[in-house]
Formats: structure tokens, C-alpha cells, sequence
């Protein structure tokens, strides 16, 4: 997934058949992995993806459905879902380096949309999230739709 200097995230299937993420410190004097988001034993992890510098976007299939989640880099700690209400499949995109990323999805009732995420402010529980143009000196709320 990453690293930070000495500091590696990985997504694995060790002793995890649904997935899991591990974290190891490969300059320690003996480096060992450490369970930082647990096995779902009911939704296969997909993908897992740092953005930011604290933060990982973890999504899901279960029930034939896609689920994304938010999550604190440092402790694993789960922050809110994104697209609670959608059905279908999902595919995100981001970089470290951005405070933004971006999500395709496709289902029955939709034949594809993309979502342009962004972060602003200091990272907290109540996030802002906007897309990343203003029109007219306003901000657009939550989510723009830039396909269709």
C-alpha cells in the first residue's frame, strides 16, 4: 500500500482470507507485523489506499455490493462510509500527496459517475468534504457528480 521512511502498510491474506491490513517497521531491531484493520469475516477488502498523510480508504465487497470506508492511518481507527445509500461497484483513486480523491461507480439503476472527494481543514470526526471548485464565490457541499 505504502510506507512512511521505515513504516510499511501492506493489505494481506495471511491467516485472513477476506483481507486484512498490517503495519511493520522494517528498521526495528526484529520487524513484525502488526493487525492494524482486522479481518471482516462477512466483506472481502478489496482495495486499501493511503491518501493523505493520515488517512486510508479501505473498500469492500459484501453481498455482492461495494462499501467504502474512511480510516485513521495511524491507529486503524474506522472514521465514517462513504455512499452509504449505493448499490453496485466502486473504484477510488487518490495520492498521498493530495487531500482529494476520486470515486467511479457503476450499478444497475447508474452506468457510471465519478466523485471528486476533498478534505478540508484539519482532520477531525466532523469532516467537511466539498468538491474541489467554487462557483460564484460558493462552495458545492458533500459530493459533485462529473460524469454521467
Amino acid at each position: 500500500m505504502g510506507n512512511d521512511n521505515s513504516t510499511f502498510w501492506f493489505q494481506t491474506n495471511k491467516d485472513a482470507p477476506n483481507e486484512k491490513v498490517v503495519v511493520v517497521d522494517v528498521a526495528a531491531e526484529k520487524p513484525e507485523f502488526k493487525e492494524l484493520i482486522a479481518e471482516d469475516p462477512d466483506a472481502v477488502l478489496e482495495s486499501a489506499q493511503l491518501i493523505r498523510d493520515d488517512l486510508m480508504l479501505l473498500a469492500y465487497s459484501k453481498d455482492v455490493n461495494d462499501q467504502l470506508y474512511l480510516h485513521e492511518l495511524a491507529t486503524g481507527k474506522r472514521i465514517r462510509r462513504f455512499l452509504p445509500d449505493f448499490v453496485g461497484s466502486l473504484g477510488v483513486s487518490g495520492r498521498r500527496a493530495h487531500s482529494r480523491f476520486f470515486v467511479s461507480v457503476t450499478s444497475y439503476l447508474s452506468p457510471g459517475s465519478v466523485y471528486e472527494f476533498d478534505f478540508v481543514g484539519p482532520p477531525c470526526p466532523d469532516w467537511l468534504i466539498r468538491h474541489a471548485q467554487e462557483l460564484n464565490g460558493a462552495m458545492l457541499s458533500l459530493c459533485f457528480s462529473l460524469a454521467g
